[in-house]
């Protein structure tokens, strides 16, 4: 289960960096807040699952979404938001994966 969710992960990040570029549109900065919301939420929800229930760390691709955001949408919600996210996130993904060592 490990490959096509860390898989999906990277292929939203590359998504992001490349579904849009800068222009006139005066919408840009919010495009990722807007379109992208539910899948950014999606992927800290399945991340901190997986640690829990399989013991699989995602944080690096977490941390890969995370740059893709900041890098495409610097002045947007996400890229401001989602790096909190991540690191609450990661604080979850590292409890699960300690609780999965003691039960082990």
């Amino acid at each position: 289960m490990e490959a096509p969710i860390r898989a999906w992960i990277g292929r939203l990040a590359g998504k992001i960096r490349t579904v849009r570029r800068p222009g006139d549109d005066s919408d840009y900065d919010t495009y990722v807040d807007r379109w992208f919301a539910d899948h950014l939420a999606a992927a800290l929800a399945v991340s901190k699952k997986m640690a829990e229930n399989a013991g699989v760390d995602l944080s690096d691709a977490l941390r890969d979404l995370q740059s893709a955001i900041a890098e495409a949408y610097p002045k947007s919600d996400a890229a401001k938001t989602y790096p909190r996210a991540v690191a609450v996130a990661r604080a979850h993904i590292d409890a699960g994966l300690a609780a999965r060592r003691q039960r082990n």
